[in-house]
């Protein structure tokens, strides 16, 4: 389920997001370990939360995604501008997951930040959530 919904939601932002971006995935240590350029979508591995049932019912998972833009000559207004807008991004890539995959989103949060994760002069938005997906086991 972890890639379904990695691929989903990297899919989605190819969509919502108004920039071509490089894909970047694994935990947050390793994000000065690859090659990219900026702008960058960097998901984490999602993390198992919450279950109901036991052959069938629902699996809360938790994600955090950072989206990553260079900063180089934007004022304040326009940082501001860009935060907005990987917010948006991101809120309507769930909703585009909502309505492919059947799953729901709740705990939404988005961070922005400046030069915090690359080393390079970026802005970055951090977006944690949870992603609630059901699922039928076959024990048969």
């Amino acid at each position: 389920m972890r890639t379904i919904l990695r691929e989903a939601l990297k899919a989605a932002l190819k969509k919502t997001y108004g920039e071509a971006f490089d894909f970047g995935t694994g935990f947050l240590d390793d994000i000065n370990g690859g090659s990219y350029k900026l702008p960058c979508v960097w998901i984490c591995p999602f993390d198992l939360v919450g279950k109901t049932g036991r052959s069938e019912g629902f699996k809360i998972y938790a994600g955090t995604t950072y989206l990553l833009e260079p900063s180089d000559g934007l004022t304040s207004e326009k940082k501001d501008e860009r935060w907005d807008d990987m917010e948006r991004a991101a809120v309507e890539a769930f909703s585009e997951m909502t309505e492919t995959l059947g799953v729901t989103f709740d705990k939404i949060k988005a961070f922005p930040n400046e030069g915090a994760y690359t080393g390079y002069n970026d802005i970055s938005l951090k977006v944690t959530f949870e992603v609630t997906t059901s699922y039928c086991e076959n024990r048969g």
